[in-house]
């Protein structure tokens, strides 16, 4: 699932959500807004925070999911 579409439907701001995964609000803006990419360890909160609704995975390319899929051939 995309990020911004559950963190909008979490009922959490861009601030709270910030605070509970210790990142700028700022960032957790440019992640809903699709101009950053959360580095690993954001992406693993992000995925515990929602439940596992927003997957690491999510945050991967066409590109770099089709790199992924050679590799594990």
């Amino acid at each position: 699932m995309d990020f911004a579409p559950w963190l909008k439907g979490s009922g959490w701001t861009q601030a709270e959500f910030a605070r509970r995964v210790g990142a700028p609000r700022q960032t957790v803006q440019g992640w809903a807004s699709g101009r950053r990419t959360p580095t690993i360890y954001y992406a693993l909160a992000i995925a515990a925070l929602s439940d596992g609704a927003v997957a690491p995975a999510d945050w991967l390319t066409d590109k770099q999911h089709l790199m992924l899929r050679g590799m594990m051939r």
